[in-house]
């Protein structure tokens, strides 16, 4: 269901997201655009190969909860990985 739904969002265009833009001679062309383009998440339709090959950054690093002091080791690795 996964894969459906970034498909669906980032690889196909849909009508009712159309956008009509006027030429200057009294002309009319339609804009396409998926749905992640109109939410502003990209600029451009995927192709499935760029899809799957898009690589997802880890998660920022936070510091365990631990009660008390922190340890210098733990404000060293705060320093280093948080700002």
């Amino acid at each position: 269901m996964f894969i459906v739904g970034c498909l669906y969002n980032f690889c196909t265009y849909h009508d009712s997201l159309r956008v009509a833009f006027y030429l200057a001679k009294g002309g009319r062309r339609w804009l396409q655009r998926t749905p992640a383009i109109a939410a502003g998440l990209t600029n451009h339709r995927w192709t499935m190969q760029e899809l799957f090959h898009f690589r997802v950054p880890p998660p920022r690093w936070t510091p365990p909860k631990h009660r008390g002091r922190p340890s210098v080791q733990t404000l060293q690795l705060v320093e280093q990985w948080c700002y």
